[in-house]
């Protein structure tokens, strides 16, 4: 992509300062020079800014505005009615970028990791979607902020407003456990016509989480492509769940991570049952840090020979694995 400064642009024909040009669109362009990628901030015109608008993505990013006042940022949003992607943490009080995303058209990105967002901030969150012409929300990521079971539960809520749009949620490392899942699983539904990718990484949702949500993936069986679940104290048990889900979701599930969980040999049969299913559509797989043993490994290795020619990607690192597990999984390698 071709990126634009400010001379490049010209002056601004009101006569506006930097400052003011700056408030009206604070963008971020992606460029590629040598193969490096880039972001570069421009500072644009009005009429620049309504040029700019009519491209497919773009997006506003706090931390290049953190040095302006709250009232600066406001007023950059509302100058950007076509904002497709409002992302990175940063120090604005979230209260003010929902009130001036309200302006917008259509958000159909919306990230916020690391953002401080807590049960309160989540409910305001969702108020806002319900209250404003956000609908066609495709990609929603609030991971990194601590929101617990409260937070999740609010956030299922914002997901039935968003269905058949919602494509894409993250919600990795947000203390939430099963109440959250529970609600999720729920919502999961609501969206089934839509939804290809969940993340719930670095949670605590436990086996009681993991059937829940085994049950969202069932309902969600004709779109979803990715689940990760890595890091959410997952025995054999919500292995299980999970690889039945796998099952009702054949042909188009495509990665599943399962890793550093509390997953023995039992857990893994199960999986590769799950792979068995899946053996026209998944591509990758991890496991790693969970004591699956040469028993598991072996099982696993018959997962991929099901999978031959599609699988592309197993992750067993510190798995307990010894000599005989590596043989059977040089035999699975073989296949593949």
């Amino acid at each position: 992509m071709m990126g634009l400064g400010a001379s490049a642009l010209g002056p601004d024909p009101q006569g506006t300062s930097a400052r003011e040009a700056f408030a009206r669109a604070c963008l971020l362009l992606q460029e590629r020079h040598d193969g490096v990628r880039s972001l570069l901030r421009c500072r644009l015109s009005r009429i620049a800014a309504d040029c700019v608008c009519k491209m497919q993505r773009w997006r506003v990013d706090l931390k290049e505005a953190s040095g302006l006042s709250d009232q600066d940022v406001e007023i950059a949003l509302r100058q950007a009615p076509c904002v497709n992607v409002m992302e990175e943490g940063a120090t604005t009080p979230l209260r003010v970028v929902l009130c001036a995303l309200g302006a917008c058209r259509r958000i159909a990105f919306l990230s916020l990791p690391s953002s401080r967002i807590g049960a309160e901030e989540a409910g305001l969150l969702v108020s806002t979607i319900k209250t404003r012409p956000w609908k066609r929300l495709v990609k929603l990521n609030l991971d990194h902020n601590g929101m617990g079971d409260a937070g999740a539960v609010l956030v299922a809520e914002g997901m039935a407003e968003c269905a058949g749009s919602l494509r894409v949620l993250s919600l990795c490392n947000n203390s939430i456990r099963r109440d959250g899942a529970i609600a999720l699983s729920k919502s999961m539904r609501a969206c089934s016509s839509s939804l290809t990718a969940l993340q719930l990484d670095h949670n605590d949702i436990g086996d009681q989480g993991a059937v829940a949500i085994a049950e969202g993936m069932r309902a969600c069986a004709g779109s979803l492509r990715l689940v990760h679940l890595s890091h959410n104290g997952i025995s054999h048990v919500g292995a299980r769940a999970v690889s039945e889900a796998m099952t009702a979701c054949a042909g188009t599930l495509r990665d599943v991570g399962l890793g550093w969980n509390a997953i023995t040999a039992d857990g893994a049969a199960a999986v590769s049952s799950g792979m068995l299913s899946c053996s026209n559509s998944l591509h990758s797989l991890a496991l790693y840090h969970n004591a699956i043993g040469d028993r598991g490994a072996a099982v696993v290795s018959r997962g991929m020979n099901a999978c031959a020619g599609v699988i592309r990607r197993i992750v067993l690192h510190n798995c307990g694995i010894g000599d005989d597990g590596a043989v059977a999984l040089a035999r699975g390698i073989k296949v593949c």
